[in-house]
């Protein structure tokens, strides 16, 4: 027990004292010999996460979203609500003016919100699709921007407003409430239906179910991953008798002795050391056909065939033979009968 605590007690030195002193002399010794290579030097390093990264003094503000993508950019003064998500690849860059993202808004993968000569401002329950691109614009709540679209300086979308995917709305555009808006420039294409609208709201509800799915994945440790992945490829070599019966003790369902023993005894056949085929190194499994040692019922199978073949043979040899077998066995029906008269 003594060695114990001192194991410890040194282990608890390395780890908090004596690795970053290390760490510490080894990153000013690298900042000496860059400067001494002056013009020659190269300062090669990981790029860090850009998740919430700050601008001089103003940093993004995170509250409590459901999901921010590790590849996503948000830079400077950026605020994003409660249960928003920012999925993979965007960039919100508020590096000249501020980016303000309502609660429960979906900015899917690959969108661009760069304000130029004013604030960008995102309402509530808003769904921006991929590819997209943001300039200095007012999107309010429940709205739909479809994928590839593209929203330029002073564009404003109304609550419940369309922009369908694909379309380049022009300067100074208002997109009144349940209007649907196609084109380049986009132009009014027709109203909102109120099933359209349901369905909007629907998608949008899956989405961010969605996001809390990537969220809890994105965010497990390294080791997680790799113990799943090993579990996975575990479960994947597993008999199919044997995750059968795992899955049906999981669920509650009874199992036989029987069964079980027979699971097992598959198991032991298929983890023993058989002896490998001389031409082919195939591991021999009883349970398994095995297509170099027929059963019996192959090989009566086989007789029967070439016996059919050998008959069949003989008559295209000989077909008076055949015709006179018919001769015998033909049944005539009498004249004052037909096939259809009923017999009494």
């Amino acid at each position: 027990m003594f060695k114990l605590r001192i194991f410890d007690a040194y282990e608890k030195f390395l780890f908090n004292v004596w690795g970053p002193q290390i760490r510490s002399l080894g990153q000013r010794l690298n900042h000496v010999g860059i400067g001494i290579q002056g013009h020659l030097a190269t300062d090669d390093r990981l790029v860090p996460s850009l998740r919430n990264k700050g601008f001089h003094a103003d940093r993004p503000t995170l509250n409590h979203t459901d999901f921010i993508a590790p590849n996503s950019a948000i830079i400077g003064q950026v605020k994003v609500g409660e249960h928003s998500s920012i999925w993979y690849g965007s960039t919100l860059r508020g590096d000249k003016n501020a980016i303000n993202i309502g609660k429960h808004t979906v900015i899917q993968d690959l969108v661009s919100l760069i304000p130029r000569k004013g604030a960008t401002q995102v309402g509530d329950n808003v769904y921006v699709g991929p590819n997209c691109t943001l300039e200095s614009c007012t999107i309010e709540s429940n709205s739909f921007i479809g994928m590839g679209a593209s929203l330029r300086e002073g564009v404003k979308v109304e609550s419940y407003g369309v922009v369908a995917a694909g379309s380049v709305v022009p300067e100074n555009t208002t997109i009144p409430s349940y209007q649907i808006w196609a084109g380049n420039p986009a132009r009014y294409l027709r109203d909102l239906t109120n099933e359209e609208k349901e369905v909007l709201d629907e998608f949008q509800t899956e989405m961010q179910s969605l996001a809390k799915v990537h969220a809890e994945e994105t965010e497990k440790p390294f080791r997680q991953v790799i113990d799943e992945i090993d579990n996975r490829e575990e479960y994947e070599i597993m008999d199919a008798e044997e995750v059968a019966l795992g899955r049906m003790r999981e669920l509650g369902f009874p199992t036989e002795a029987q069964d079980e023993d027979y699971a097992e005894q598959r198991m032991f056949m298929k983890e023993r050391d058989h002896p490998e085929e001389q031409y082919w190194k195939k591991h021999y499994d009883p349970y398994e056909q095995d297509v170099f040692n027929f059963p019996d019922s192959f090989k009566v199978y086989g007789e029967n065939f070439q016996q059919y073949e050998d008959i069949k043979k003989y008559f295209e040899q000989n077909p008076d033979s055949a015709m006179q077998i018919l001769d015998r066995t033909e049944k005539k029906v009498p004249e004052d009968q037909t096939p259809w008269t009923r017999r009494l």
